[in-house]
């Protein structure tokens, strides 16, 4: 079972990898992580379904 660096709850089956900007060492929670991308990049964020966006279509990324 793997601890969250900051928390220390159970980071479940999928561990977050903090940015290198973060300066934090060893994986992070989900909801640790939503908080660091929340305080280091100020906005609103959207979280984005790329599996529905075609590989043709690679001119749509830059436009959202």
């Amino acid at each position: 079972m793997t601890k969250c660096t900051q928390c220390d709850e159970d980071v479940g089956a999928t561990p977050y990898n903090p940015m290198p900007e973060w300066k934090i060492e060893g994986p992070l929670c989900s909801k640790c992580y939503s908080k660091n991308i929340s305080d280091h990049y100020p906005g609103e964020h959207v979280r984005l379904n790329l599996s529905l966006i075609h590989i043709s279509e690679p001119t749509r990324l830059l436009s959202i």
